[in-house]
């Protein structure tokens, strides 16, 4: 009996840990070579899955976004995606942009970060056949900020979003 019950708690570990973890994906956006870790479902299902970005603050990073945030946890029938920002001159700390943030203006940087959200959200549309109505953002600190222009901006049109907690949660339609 105890075997059995060692095999099923390993079974069940082991699954779960090998569903959900991040896989390092990479893009070229502009010349630029960019990062996410993408989370793809733990659970088989045979409807569309929904997407969520989760944008960590300047400063940090995509580990520590994945390893804080962790919404596969909650939402296994999901695909998420933790974006690395790049090098970007913060608001009020790190004016000469040395650390990784999102840009929060149109034309800044070159919309080189709307690029790169357009970039994966089409992957994801093309290879998993994301659902469109269940497509989320949410971000810490400058990665909020930077959701309200995502949320109005770009070719893939994020155009309609509906805050659901502090402006940091958006919903695209």
């Amino acid at each position: 009996m105890r075997s059995l019950i060692f095999w099923v708690a390993t079974t069940i570990v082991a699954s779960s840990a090998f569903a959900t973890e991040p896989t390092s994906t990479r893009w070229t956006v502009d010349g630029a070579e960019r990062e996410a870790l993408v989370v793809l479902p733990s659970t088989s299902s045979k409807s569309k899955p929904p997407v969520i970005f989760a944008f960590h603050g300047h400063g940090g990073n995509m580990h520590f976004a994945a390893r804080g945030m962790a919404f596969e946890n909650f939402w296994p029938e999901a695909i998420v995606v933790y974006p690395q920002g790049l090098p970007t001159p913060g608001v009020i700390m790190d004016p000469k942009g040395e650390r990784p943030g999102w840009q929060r203006e149109p034309g800044q940087e070159h919309d080189r970060d709307l690029k790169f959200v357009d970039a994966i959200l089409a992957t994801l549309r093309e290879t998993y056949s994301v659902d469109p109505s269940r497509i989320y953002a949410t971000g810490f600190s400058n990665g909020g900020l930077s959701l309200i222009y995502f949320s109005h901006s770009g070719p893939m049109s994020l155009p309609r979003s509906r805050p659901a907690a502090r402006c940091c949660w958006l919903r695209f339609r």
